[in-house]
């Protein structure tokens, strides 16, 4: 009876060993998996933002292609010499252009509407499209998509 006990209690031990040794065993391997998710996380986002910038200037230069500001007069829209909406892959993509010199004749200020449904604008600076105008060359319209 002494000896079945003894023998219990080093089973015991050992048991108790063993599940703590693989305890520590399967927390590393979850840290080395865990470290690998993360670097695959990271490269998919990476390649998910290539993918939507890829979408996005597909469809500003396909819709650019389309637009004709030959007999626009901006000054009677506040500054938009045109306007377009495209979907992709990736979402919707809007596109504007932008008169600097009408915009600055109006308020100063001009509004671009994402779709009638939407309700969303932004509102943009004379400032501001001067400054993007200067870094792109400093003269023609100012794209905003």
């Amino acid at each position: 009876s002494t000896t079945t006990s003894s023998t219990a209690s080093t089973v015991a031990k050992v048991t108790s060993t063993k599940a703590s040794t693989t305890g520590t065993r399967i927390l590393q391997i979850a840290a080395d998996e865990l470290a690998d998710m993360e670097e695959k996380r990271k490269h998919e986002a990476k390649a998910a933002v290539a993918a939507i910038d890829k979408a996005s200037d597909e469809a500003v230069m396909d819709m650019l292609g389309g637009m004709d500001f030959s007999n626009v007069d901006a000054t009677e829209t506040g500054g938009v010499m045109g306007s377009a909406t495209q979907e992709t892959d990736a979402g919707t993509v809007r596109l504007a252009a932008l008169d600097v010199d009408a915009v600055l004749a109006s308020n100063g200020n001009v509004a671009v509407g994402f779709g009638e449904d939407s309700g969303i604008s932004v509102s943009v600076s004379a400032d501001v499209l001067k400054q993007a105008q200067a870094l792109a060359g400093g003269s023609g319209p100012v794209l905003l998509s």
